[in-house]
């Protein structure tokens, strides 16, 4: 896979540009040299806003907002509209919807009210995401991996 940095129009890519036809095939996945990795999705009903928890279905790659974890969870780092294409933050450090007290908190691929949530792991429920910094406007620094 290609590297780039996050943000930069570099080979064609800006990750914090959507559009309503797709740009790139749906699905494409991205490492970025800051260690993150992205993936180009369709946003599904209601679309979602920068922080949302997203799930991105691996079949057809519309993301839609969870309240479990039907798949693997990413964050949209950028507001994207229903049926318009954008890319969302599979791993690295993001600004995300938590509802969690403490940083070093561990937080379950699952929702509350949109917002990942405090937790411990289990054989049902894997830990992906730890809480890093304290909630501030709404979001808080988050480490998917």
């Amino acid at each position: 896979m290609p590297n780039a940095h996050s943000g930069r129009a570099l080979y064609g890519f800006r990750f914090d540009d959507t559009s309503t036809s797709p740009r790139h095939e749906v699905g494409t996945h991205m490492d970025l040299s800051d260690g993150k990795q992205m993936v180009y999705v369709q946003a599904g009903s209601g679309g979602f806003t920068a922080g949302d928890i997203v799930s991105p279905n691996p079949n057809t790659w519309v993301a839609t907002t969870i309240g479990g974890a039907e798949y693997a969870y990413a964050v949209a780092e950028t507001a994207i509209a229903e049926d318009s294409y954008g890319w969302v933050t599979t791993r690295g450090y993001v600004s995300a919807k938590v509802a969690s007290s403490s940083p070093g908190d561990f937080l379950l691929p699952r929702t509350v009210n949109g917002s990942l949530v405090e937790g411990a792991a289990s054989a049902v429920t894997p830990v992906r995401a730890r809480l890093w910094t304290s909630i501030l406007g709404g979001l808080a620094g988050v480490h998917l991996y």
